[in-house]
């Protein structure tokens, strides 16, 4: 598994810093700004994922997706099973049972 950047771990933590001081547009930004910077970085697409997902934003899914093909090139069974299996929930969530059996198959394959 690829080892966080720098730069991703300097975004993320300048998010957890935002978010310690109740800036939250400046978390999602930094965030953000780490996924976007390292389309790879699984560390970094799921920690924007993660953010989207609690914050209610509908782009949370799409994020979850960015994090899941960051994890399989980084051939990560771990990370791709979590995060397929939390694709599945957001795909049942919206009644994509196609989708959801899609996911739930990557998950099996995974893990």
């Amino acid at each position: 598994m690829r080892a966080v950047s720098i730069i991703a771990a300097l975004a993320i933590a300048g998010g957890l810093q935002a978010n310690q001081s109740g800036d939250a547009p400046s978390e999602r930004a930094a965030l953000a700004r780490a996924a976007a910077a390292e389309p790879n970085n699984v560390s970094a697409q799921t920690a924007y994922a993660r953010y989207l997902e609690v914050e209610g934003d509908p782009g949370a899914r799409d994020a979850y997706e960015h994090a899941l093909s960051a994890a399989q090139r980084a051939r990560n069974k771990a990370e791709t099973a979590e995060l397929a299996r939390r694709l599945a929930v957001f795909d049942l969530m919206a009644g994509n049972r196609d989708a959801a059996a899609s996911d739930a198959k990557i998950y099996e394959v995974a893990s």
